[in-house]
């Protein structure tokens, strides 16, 4: 995974199907995972609530902005 912007969602996995949910979103972008553990590209804060609010909290984690390539 290279973001090239938007946002990084990183935490724990709360729902087993979190990720097969979050796919169809618009704004989701790719993500990697290792057990629980879960990393979520974002193309943007609003893309990222939008998602939440239609499927609830199915990640616990931090979200990180400002990311760029490096």
């Amino acid at each position: 995974m290279e973001p090239g912007g938007g946002v990084l969602l990183i935490g724990r996995l709360t729902d087993e199907r979190a990720l097969e949910r979050f796919a169809g979103r618009q704004g989701f972008i790719a993500a990697l995972h290792d057990d629980d553990l879960v990393a979520i590209h974002w193309s943007s804060p609003l893309m990222y609530q939008r998602a939440t609010q239609a499927q609830g909290e199915l990640v616990r984690g931090a979200l990180y902005g400002g990311i760029s390539d490096m």
